[in-house]
């Protein structure tokens, strides 16, 4: 659009009429655009869901969603915490044994 814009204002300022037509290089120009492949939609993390008893209810319980992301990293942290304790009970390599001595 542009194009034709600048194409025209040459032609205005050389003193020569506006074409009737266009020409094809400028008709090109002037299209629209091809609408481009729809946007793609953001991809939706999964949720893992369960149901958890509310503290200080008896029969009330709440609906809990987590990504899947955030449960394993969860996970991950519980198992590296777990290891960690089993080698400092064992008096493994972080030099840490049993009774303090």
């Amino acid at each position: 659009m542009l194009g034709a814009t600048i194409v025209l204002l040459f032609q205005v300022a050389a003193g020569d009429a506006a074409p009737a037509t266009l020409s094809p290089t400028v008709a090109a120009v002037e299209t629209p655009v091809a609408a481009t492949a729809p946007a793609e939609e953001k991809a939706q993390p999964k949720l893992v869901c369960w149901t958890e008893k509310v503290t200080g209810s008896r029969a009330r319980k709440q609906k809990v969603c987590r990504t899947e992301a955030y449960v394993r990293a969860g996970n991950e942290a519980r198992e590296d915490f777990k290891n960690y304790q089993d080698k400092a009970s064992a008096g493994g390599p972080l030099g840490i044994k049993p009774g303090g001595g």
